[in-house]
Protein backbone atom coordinates (compact mmCIF):
# COMPACT_ATOMS: atom_id res chain seq x y z
CA UNK A 1 0.00 0.00 0.00
CA UNK A 2 1.58 3.37 -1.23
CA UNK A 3 1.95 5.87 1.60
CA UNK A 4 -0.96 8.25 -0.29
CA UNK A 5 -3.54 5.80 -0.25
CA UNK A 6 -2.62 5.15 3.96
CA UNK A 7 -3.87 8.82 4.50
CA UNK A 8 -7.27 8.53 2.89
CA UNK A 9 -9.94 8.31 5.70
CA UNK A 10 -12.24 5.74 5.06
CA UNK A 11 -16.01 5.47 5.84
CA UNK A 12 -16.67 2.12 7.09
CA UNK A 13 -20.73 2.60 7.93
CA UNK A 14 -23.37 5.03 6.87
CA UNK A 15 -26.32 4.29 8.81
CA UNK A 16 -29.36 4.97 7.23
CA UNK A 17 -31.42 7.47 8.56
CA UNK A 18 -28.74 7.69 11.75
CA UNK A 19 -25.88 8.90 9.27
CA UNK A 20 -23.47 7.27 11.50
CA UNK A 21 -19.90 6.84 10.49
CA UNK A 22 -17.20 5.15 11.34
CA UNK A 23 -13.18 6.46 10.10
CA UNK A 24 -10.26 4.51 9.81
CA UNK A 25 -6.94 6.86 8.86
CA UNK A 26 -4.94 4.11 7.50
CA UNK A 27 -6.43 0.61 6.13
CA UNK A 28 -7.65 -0.31 2.06
CA UNK A 29 -9.47 2.16 0.34
CA UNK A 30 -13.21 2.27 0.04
CA UNK A 31 -13.18 0.59 -3.50
CA UNK A 32 -10.81 -0.52 -5.62
CA UNK A 33 -12.50 -2.57 -8.64
CA UNK A 34 -10.62 -5.72 -7.90
CA UNK A 35 -13.20 -8.16 -7.70
CA UNK A 36 -11.34 -9.33 -4.58
CA UNK A 37 -12.37 -9.19 -0.83
CA UNK A 38 -15.49 -7.61 0.00
CA UNK A 39 -15.98 -6.55 -3.56
CA UNK A 40 -16.25 -10.17 -4.68
CA UNK A 41 -19.04 -10.46 -7.04
CA UNK A 42 -19.71 -7.07 -7.04
CA UNK A 43 -16.93 -5.08 -9.32
CA UNK A 44 -16.07 -7.92 -12.10
CA UNK A 45 -15.10 -7.29 -14.84
CA UNK A 46 -17.22 -5.69 -17.09
CA UNK A 47 -20.06 -4.35 -14.68
CA UNK A 48 -21.82 -1.41 -15.38
CA UNK A 49 -23.98 -0.87 -12.16
CA UNK A 50 -23.24 -2.31 -9.11
CA UNK A 51 -23.59 -0.90 -5.62
CA UNK A 52 -20.99 -1.20 -2.71
CA UNK A 53 -21.14 0.22 1.02
CA UNK A 54 -23.82 3.11 0.09
CA UNK A 55 -22.37 4.13 -2.94
CA UNK A 56 -24.26 3.00 -6.29
CA UNK A 57 -22.30 3.24 -9.63
CA UNK A 58 -23.96 3.39 -13.04
CA UNK A 59 -22.78 4.65 -16.38
CA UNK A 60 -19.60 3.40 -16.61
CA UNK A 61 -17.68 -0.04 -16.96
CA UNK A 62 -15.10 -2.26 -14.47
CA UNK A 63 -12.35 -3.00 -17.14
CA UNK A 64 -8.81 -3.38 -18.00
CA UNK A 65 -6.83 -2.30 -20.66
CA UNK A 66 -3.00 -3.09 -19.76
CA UNK A 67 -1.84 -0.03 -18.99
CA UNK A 68 -0.24 0.46 -15.48
CA UNK A 69 -0.43 4.10 -15.28
CA UNK A 70 -4.10 4.12 -15.50
CA UNK A 71 -4.47 1.95 -12.05
CA UNK A 72 -3.41 2.60 -8.24
CA UNK A 73 -4.48 -0.43 -6.75
CA UNK A 74 -4.62 -3.29 -9.13
CA UNK A 75 -5.06 -4.27 -12.86
CA UNK A 76 -8.78 -3.28 -12.68
CA UNK A 77 -10.08 0.95 -12.55
CA UNK A 78 -13.21 2.17 -13.47
CA UNK A 79 -13.99 3.45 -16.79
CA UNK A 80 -16.08 6.25 -16.21
CA UNK A 81 -17.18 6.98 -19.96
CA UNK A 82 -19.08 10.20 -20.56
CA UNK A 83 -22.46 9.13 -18.55
CA UNK A 84 -20.43 7.31 -15.43
CA UNK A 85 -22.20 8.61 -11.64
CA UNK A 86 -21.79 7.62 -8.28
CA UNK A 87 -25.14 8.30 -6.06
CA UNK A 88 -24.76 8.10 -2.44
CA UNK A 89 -27.31 6.56 0.00
CA UNK A 90 -26.79 9.58 2.21
CA UNK A 91 -24.38 12.25 1.45
CA UNK A 92 -21.01 12.19 2.63
CA UNK A 93 -18.66 14.79 3.15
CA UNK A 94 -15.81 14.41 0.91
CA UNK A 95 -14.75 11.80 -1.82
CA UNK A 96 -10.75 11.23 -2.60
CA UNK A 97 -9.58 9.14 -5.22
CA UNK A 98 -7.14 7.96 -8.40
CA UNK A 99 -8.14 9.72 -11.32
CA UNK A 100 -6.53 10.21 -14.69
CA UNK A 101 -6.69 10.24 -18.76
CA UNK A 102 -5.17 8.82 -21.54
CA UNK A 103 -6.32 11.08 -24.06
CA UNK A 104 -8.91 13.92 -23.93
CA UNK A 105 -9.42 15.23 -20.56
CA UNK A 106 -12.08 14.08 -18.32
CA UNK A 107 -14.20 15.85 -15.49
CA UNK A 108 -15.98 15.01 -12.38
CA UNK A 109 -18.79 17.53 -10.98
CA UNK A 110 -20.03 16.79 -7.82
CA UNK A 111 -23.71 17.86 -6.59
CA UNK A 112 -25.60 18.61 -3.33
CA UNK A 113 -28.46 17.22 -2.27
CA UNK A 114 -30.68 20.37 -3.60
CA UNK A 115 -28.87 19.70 -6.66
CA UNK A 116 -26.68 22.33 -7.06
CA UNK A 117 -22.90 21.67 -8.01
CA UNK A 118 -21.24 22.03 -5.00
CA UNK A 119 -17.40 21.14 -6.48
CA UNK A 120 -15.30 19.69 -9.75
CA UNK A 121 -12.16 18.34 -10.45
CA UNK A 122 -10.47 17.50 -13.82
CA UNK A 123 -8.44 14.24 -14.66
CA UNK A 124 -4.90 14.24 -14.48
CA UNK A 125 -2.51 12.58 -17.50
CA UNK A 126 -1.70 9.32 -16.92
CA UNK A 127 2.28 9.02 -15.72
CA UNK A 128 3.11 6.05 -13.52
CA UNK A 129 1.24 2.96 -11.71
CA UNK A 130 -0.71 4.75 -8.58
CA UNK A 131 1.39 8.05 -9.17
CA UNK A 132 0.13 10.11 -6.03
CA UNK A 133 -0.29 13.31 -7.97
CA UNK A 134 -3.04 11.54 -9.56
CA UNK A 135 -5.26 11.37 -6.92
CA UNK A 136 -8.06 14.02 -6.25
CA UNK A 137 -9.90 15.11 -3.10
CA UNK A 138 -13.55 16.80 -3.45
CA UNK A 139 -14.23 18.67 -0.18
CA UNK A 140 -16.75 21.20 -0.79
CA UNK A 141 -18.40 23.09 2.42
CA UNK A 142 -21.92 21.21 1.70
CA UNK A 143 -22.16 17.81 1.31
CA UNK A 144 -21.90 16.01 -1.91
CA UNK A 145 -24.80 13.10 -3.14
CA UNK A 146 -23.66 11.92 -5.96
CA UNK A 147 -20.84 12.19 -8.37
CA UNK A 148 -21.08 12.58 -12.67
CA UNK A 149 -18.16 12.10 -14.60
CA UNK A 150 -17.61 13.19 -17.97
CA UNK A 151 -14.47 11.00 -19.01
CA UNK A 152 -11.25 9.50 -17.32
CA UNK A 153 -10.35 6.78 -15.21
CA UNK A 154 -11.29 6.04 -12.14
CA UNK A 155 -9.48 3.83 -9.02
CA UNK A 156 -8.87 3.58 -5.19
CA UNK A 157 -12.35 5.56 -4.54
CA UNK A 158 -12.72 6.67 -1.11
CA UNK A 159 -15.66 8.52 0.87
CA UNK A 160 -16.15 9.85 3.96
CA UNK A 161 -19.61 9.52 5.56
CA UNK A 162 -20.96 13.02 6.78
CA UNK A 163 -21.20 13.23 10.43
CA UNK A 164 -24.51 14.39 12.06
CA UNK A 165 -25.16 17.45 13.52
CA UNK A 166 -25.16 18.24 16.65
CA UNK A 167 -28.17 18.95 18.82
CA UNK A 168 -31.52 17.35 17.23
CA UNK A 169 -35.35 17.46 18.12
CA UNK A 170 -37.76 14.66 17.21
CA UNK A 171 -40.93 16.42 18.12
CA UNK A 172 -42.22 13.37 20.01
CA UNK A 173 -42.62 14.61 23.00
CA UNK A 174 -40.53 11.94 24.52
CA UNK A 175 -36.84 11.60 26.51
CA UNK A 176 -35.59 15.37 27.04
CA UNK A 177 -38.20 16.56 24.70
CA UNK A 178 -40.96 15.82 27.78
CA UNK A 179 -43.45 18.39 28.28
CA UNK A 180 -41.71 21.12 25.16
CA UNK A 181 -42.51 19.00 22.15
CA UNK A 182 -45.91 18.54 23.15
CA UNK A 183 -49.14 17.92 21.10
CA UNK A 184 -50.42 21.52 19.52
CA UNK A 185 -47.21 23.16 20.85
CA UNK A 186 -46.64 26.17 18.45
CA UNK A 187 -44.12 27.91 20.36
CA UNK A 188 -40.99 26.23 21.91
CA UNK A 189 -37.63 26.58 22.59
CA UNK A 190 -35.35 23.25 23.14
CA UNK A 191 -31.58 22.99 22.64
CA UNK A 192 -30.90 26.26 21.28
CA UNK A 193 -33.49 26.46 18.70
CA UNK A 194 -36.83 29.15 19.34
CA UNK A 195 -39.79 27.41 17.15
CA UNK A 196 -42.76 29.70 16.64
CA UNK A 197 -45.41 29.89 13.63
CA UNK A 198 -45.87 26.08 12.71
CA UNK A 199 -47.58 23.33 15.35
CA UNK A 200 -46.56 19.84 16.97
CA UNK A 201 -49.39 17.96 15.30
CA UNK A 202 -50.14 13.62 14.18
CA UNK A 203 -51.59 13.33 11.13
CA UNK A 204 -51.72 9.30 11.45
CA UNK A 205 -49.60 9.34 8.23
CA UNK A 206 -46.33 7.71 8.42
CA UNK A 207 -44.33 9.28 4.83
CA UNK A 208 -45.14 12.47 7.01
CA UNK A 209 -42.79 11.61 9.96
CA UNK A 210 -39.06 10.48 10.36
CA UNK A 211 -38.75 9.55 13.89
CA UNK A 212 -42.12 8.37 16.00
CA UNK A 213 -46.05 9.68 15.22
CA UNK A 214 -45.55 13.35 15.66
CA UNK A 215 -43.77 15.89 13.64
CA UNK A 216 -43.47 19.67 12.83
CA UNK A 217 -46.06 21.05 10.55
CA UNK A 218 -44.57 24.30 9.71
CA UNK A 219 -47.98 26.10 7.72
CA UNK A 220 -46.73 28.95 6.13
CA UNK A 221 -44.96 30.87 8.66
CA UNK A 222 -43.05 28.74 10.91
CA UNK A 223 -39.42 30.03 11.69
CA UNK A 224 -36.80 28.65 13.92
CA UNK A 225 -34.19 31.38 15.71
CA UNK A 226 -30.87 30.01 17.01
CA UNK A 227 -29.93 31.13 20.30
CA UNK A 228 -26.75 31.99 18.33
CA UNK A 229 -26.36 30.80 15.16
CA UNK A 230 -25.94 27.51 13.14
CA UNK A 231 -23.43 26.12 10.50
CA UNK A 232 -25.71 23.32 9.19
CA UNK A 233 -29.00 22.41 9.27
CA UNK A 234 -30.43 18.92 8.41
CA UNK A 235 -34.36 17.37 8.88
CA UNK A 236 -36.86 15.73 7.16
CA UNK A 237 -38.91 17.63 5.21
CA UNK A 238 -41.69 16.64 3.05
CA UNK A 239 -44.91 18.28 1.59
CA UNK A 240 -47.41 17.07 -0.97
CA UNK A 241 -47.40 21.05 -2.57
CA UNK A 242 -44.74 23.17 -3.48
CA UNK A 243 -42.80 23.98 0.36
CA UNK A 244 -39.26 25.86 0.54
CA UNK A 245 -36.91 26.55 3.64
CA UNK A 246 -34.84 29.38 3.42
CA UNK A 247 -31.78 30.37 5.98
CA UNK A 248 -31.26 33.57 6.89
CA UNK A 249 -27.93 35.26 8.36
CA UNK A 250 -28.33 37.32 11.25
CA UNK A 251 -28.56 40.60 9.03
CA UNK A 252 -31.52 39.07 6.75
CA UNK A 253 -29.98 38.44 4.18
CA UNK A 254 -30.67 34.86 2.53
CA UNK A 255 -28.06 31.93 2.74
CA UNK A 256 -29.64 29.25 1.08
CA UNK A 257 -32.69 27.23 0.54
CA UNK A 258 -34.06 23.97 0.25
CA UNK A 259 -37.45 22.68 -1.12
CA UNK A 260 -39.34 20.14 0.64
CA UNK A 261 -39.58 16.53 -0.99
CA UNK A 262 -42.92 14.48 -1.71
CA UNK A 263 -44.46 11.75 0.79
CA UNK A 264 -43.21 8.35 -0.06
CA UNK A 265 -42.78 6.43 3.04
CA UNK A 266 -41.57 6.54 6.61
CA UNK A 267 -38.04 8.09 6.97
CA UNK A 268 -36.98 8.02 3.30
CA UNK A 269 -33.89 8.85 3.22
CA UNK A 270 -34.20 11.04 0.54
CA UNK A 271 -36.77 12.87 2.06
CA UNK A 272 -33.74 14.36 4.22
CA UNK A 273 -32.72 18.11 3.47
CA UNK A 274 -29.48 19.71 4.34
CA UNK A 275 -28.88 23.69 4.66
CA UNK A 276 -25.23 24.81 4.76
CA UNK A 277 -23.75 28.03 3.92
CA UNK A 278 -20.70 29.93 4.24
CA UNK A 279 -21.25 32.47 7.01
CA UNK A 280 -23.82 31.24 9.64
CA UNK A 281 -27.46 31.19 10.01
CA UNK A 282 -29.44 32.81 12.54
CA UNK A 283 -33.05 31.67 11.85
CA UNK A 284 -34.68 29.31 9.27
CA UNK A 285 -37.84 29.97 7.66
CA UNK A 286 -40.63 27.50 6.10
CA UNK A 287 -43.03 28.16 3.92
CA UNK A 288 -45.19 25.09 4.11
CA UNK A 289 -43.89 21.82 4.75
CA UNK A 290 -43.86 19.21 7.25
CA UNK A 291 -40.53 18.63 9.10
CA UNK A 292 -39.29 16.14 11.24
CA UNK A 293 -35.64 14.79 12.70
CA UNK A 294 -34.30 18.35 12.96
CA UNK A 295 -30.71 18.63 13.39
CA UNK A 296 -28.23 21.32 13.43
CA UNK A 297 -24.67 22.55 14.27
CA UNK A 298 -24.56 25.53 16.76
CA UNK A 299 -22.22 28.14 15.58
CA UNK A 300 -20.56 31.60 16.51
CA UNK A 301 -23.27 33.73 18.10
CA UNK A 302 -24.37 36.61 15.56
CA UNK A 303 -27.21 37.46 17.22
CA UNK A 304 -27.06 41.68 17.96
CA UNK A 305 -26.96 42.23 21.13
CA UNK A 306 -29.11 45.32 22.89
CA UNK A 307 -30.32 46.92 25.97
CA UNK A 308 -34.18 46.15 26.38
CA UNK A 309 -35.94 49.49 26.55
CA UNK A 310 -32.75 51.43 24.73
CA UNK A 311 -35.15 52.95 22.50
CA UNK A 312 -33.15 56.11 21.18
CA UNK A 313 -30.13 53.75 21.46
CA UNK A 314 -27.66 55.99 23.89
CA UNK A 315 -26.46 53.19 26.63
CA UNK A 316 -29.29 53.99 28.70
CA UNK A 317 -33.23 53.81 30.13
CA UNK A 318 -34.03 57.31 30.77
CA UNK A 319 -37.42 59.45 30.00
CA UNK A 320 -36.13 59.78 26.17
CA UNK A 321 -36.88 56.12 25.72
CA UNK A 322 -40.44 56.87 26.06
CA UNK A 323 -40.77 60.26 24.40
CA UNK A 324 -39.04 58.59 21.17
CA UNK A 325 -41.23 55.43 20.97
CA UNK A 326 -43.98 57.50 21.33
CA UNK A 327 -43.09 59.72 18.23
CA UNK A 328 -42.65 57.30 16.23
CA UNK A 329 -45.92 55.58 16.97
CA UNK A 330 -48.31 58.69 16.69
CA UNK A 331 -46.12 61.25 15.09
CA UNK A 332 -44.41 59.48 12.12
CA UNK A 333 -40.96 59.83 13.89
CA UNK A 334 -37.84 57.86 12.33
CA UNK A 335 -38.38 53.59 13.60
CA UNK A 336 -36.16 52.34 16.35
CA UNK A 337 -32.86 51.40 15.17
CA UNK A 338 -33.37 48.08 17.41
CA UNK A 339 -36.96 47.16 17.31
CA UNK A 340 -36.49 44.47 20.21
CA UNK A 341 -35.22 47.36 22.42
CA UNK A 342 -38.52 49.11 21.77
CA UNK A 343 -40.47 46.05 22.62
CA UNK A 344 -40.23 46.73 26.13
CA UNK A 345 -42.40 43.83 27.41
CA UNK A 346 -41.32 41.31 24.71
CA UNK A 347 -44.59 40.12 23.70
CA UNK A 348 -43.40 40.91 19.79
CA UNK A 349 -45.16 43.75 19.04
CA UNK A 350 -44.38 47.75 19.45
CA UNK A 351 -47.02 49.74 20.94
CA UNK A 352 -48.13 51.76 23.75
CA UNK A 353 -48.09 49.15 26.24
CA UNK A 354 -44.20 49.26 25.78
CA UNK A 355 -44.02 53.13 25.69
CA UNK A 356 -46.19 52.66 29.46
CA UNK A 357 -43.63 49.30 30.61
CA UNK A 358 -40.85 51.90 30.31
CA UNK A 359 -42.46 54.60 32.32
CA UNK A 360 -43.64 52.43 34.81
CA UNK A 361 -40.29 50.68 35.24
CA UNK A 362 -38.37 54.46 35.46
CA UNK A 363 -40.77 56.29 37.95
CA UNK A 364 -43.44 53.71 39.21
CA UNK A 365 -41.10 51.03 40.62
CA UNK A 366 -42.45 48.72 38.04
CA UNK A 367 -40.43 45.78 36.32
CA UNK A 368 -37.58 46.03 34.37
CA UNK A 369 -37.73 45.67 30.75
CA UNK A 370 -37.70 41.53 29.26
CA UNK A 371 -34.21 40.37 29.21
CA UNK A 372 -31.59 41.19 28.05
CA UNK A 373 -33.05 44.02 30.24
CA UNK A 374 -32.41 47.76 30.91
CA UNK A 375 -28.57 47.66 31.88
CA UNK A 376 -26.80 45.49 29.90
CA UNK A 377 -26.05 44.19 26.09
CA UNK A 378 -27.57 40.75 25.65
CA UNK A 379 -29.43 38.84 22.69
CA UNK A 380 -32.92 38.48 21.98
CA UNK A 381 -34.28 34.80 23.89
CA UNK A 382 -37.20 34.79 21.99
CA UNK A 383 -38.32 34.18 18.84
CA UNK A 384 -40.12 37.20 16.85
CA UNK A 385 -40.26 39.21 13.34
CA UNK A 386 -39.47 42.65 14.48
CA UNK A 387 -36.90 42.73 11.89
CA UNK A 388 -32.52 42.98 12.28
CA UNK A 389 -31.24 45.48 15.71
CA UNK A 390 -28.33 47.84 14.61
CA UNK A 391 -27.56 48.83 17.63
CA UNK A 392 -24.23 51.62 18.53
CA UNK A 393 -23.21 51.16 21.89
CA UNK A 394 -23.33 47.33 22.22
CA UNK A 395 -21.23 44.35 20.64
Amino acid sequence: MNTFRSSIPLAVACATNLLVCGWLVAGPVLLEFENSGPESGITTPGATAFAFQGSNWSGGMVASVGNGALYSSGFFSYMSGTAGQVIFDEPVDSVAFFYVHNGAVGAVTAYGQNGAVVATAASNPATFFADPANFVTLDPIAPIRRLEFSGGVVDSFASSCYAPAQNEILFDNSGSETGVTTPGTSDFAFLGSNWSGGTVATAMNPPLYASGAFSYMSGMSGQVVFDGSATLARFFYVSATPATATAYAADGSVLATVEAGPPTVFAAPENFRILVAAQPMQRIEFAGGVIDSFSFDPGPSQQPQFRRGDVDDNSSVNLSDPIVLLGYLFQMGAAPACPDAADANDDGSINLTDVIHILLYLHSNGMAPAAPGPDSCGVDTTADSLGFCATTHCP
